[in-house]
């Protein structure tokens, strides 16, 4: 089985302990399928900005591509509206910034399922991309997932 996961919590550089416990259980997965591959969104911060605001140049020290433990890891940018209150925003537009990179690797390595990482916005934007291209999809709920999808009826719906 071939599996792409959508997750924006993963150990890098700039953060090198987030989501550890994730990457743990992705390092016990790997051996159990035939490939894995991680999407890592990050959020789409201008170059120029990081002149602004310096610690945002962090935002670049990490490669495109690397390869860990025999995952493969890719952390592309998708276009984010920090602090709105329509969440399931984000999850719309990273599913549209993904669309061509998910497209691409779809037809290249033969997928099998999508699976979602955090319901908002991963598994927003996993359910639409499987929609799209027709693969089955998982998500998980973690923490305030639960109670925050409970407030939006028209995400409730879209999933």
């Amino acid at each position: 089985m071939k599996v792409l996961i959508i997750s924006q919590m993963f150990p890098c550089k700039r953060h090198p302990t987030s989501a550890v416990f994730f990457a743990n259980l992705m390092r016990q997965l790997t051996p159990k399928v035939d490939e894995l591959v991680i999407l890592t969104p990050r959020v789409y911060i201008p170059k120029i900005l990081t002149r602004v605001k310096k610690k945002w140049s962090k935002w670049y020290i990490d490669p495109m591509v690397s390869r860990e433990n025999g995952m493969i890891i890719i952390r592309p940018y998708f276009l984010s509206l920090r602090g709105t209150r329509y969440e399931g925003l984000n999850g719309i537009l990273m599913q549209l910034s993904l669309f061509y990179l998910v497209r691409k690797l779809i037809k290249k390595r033969k997928f099998d399922l999508i699976l979602g990482y955090n319901m908002i916005p991963e598994g927003i934007a996993a359910v639409g991309l499987g929609k799209m291209f027709r693969l089955p999809v998982g998500f998980w709920c973690i923490g305030t997932d639960v109670n925050d999808v409970a407030q939006c009826g028209r995400i409730n719906s879209y999933l």
